[in-house]
Formats: C-alpha cells, structure tokens, sequence
C-alpha cells in the first residue's frame, strides 16, 4: 500500500512538473509578444514617393517623432533592425 502511495505521488510530481512547464512556456510567449509590440510601437511605415526632382523613395520604415535623437536608428550606437545597419550620427 505504501508503495502505491509513492507511485500515485511520484505521478502527480510528474504531472504537476508538466504543467509547469507548459505555464512557463505560455508565460513566454505572451511576455515575447509584448517585447515585440512595444518594439514595432517604436516605428512606422513611410510608403514610398517621388522627389520634387523625379527620384522615386522606395518605402521604409523610421522611429516615430518624439523629439529626442538618442533612440533613432542613425544615432551612433544604435542598429537599424529592419537592414542592420549602424548609427553614424552624434
């Protein structure tokens, strides 16, 4: 009887154990959705246009105006995420 008692514990452990991970996985991902919203909350699509002298700027994304320039993309020390490309601006 005592060892069947171990067992039927030794189970729920089990069991309890796989529910733990599971939470800790859909703990994850909801936290990884909102890293990710907050960081696309940060820019903006500019579609694409044609220049007063006929160049054509294709579309692309910049940070939003917020009249700082420390979290632009072309400040020094920071990277452009969408084409990898390192600030160069003070």
């Amino acid at each position: 009887m005592a060892s069947l008692v171990r067992i039927n514990t030794a189970a729920f452990i089990a069991i309890k154990n796989k529910e733990n991970t599971m939470l800790r996985k859909i703990l994850a991902c909801i936290l990884a959705l909102f890293v990710l919203a907050s960081v696309a909350e940060g820019a903006q699509r500019t579609r694409g246009y044609m220049k007063k002298n006929g160049t054509y700027v294709m579309p692309h994304y910049k940070t939003r105006k917020d009249g700082t320039r420390l979290n632009n993309y072309s400040t020094k020390g920071n990277v452009n995420p969408y084409t990898g490309k390192k600030g160069y601006k003070n």
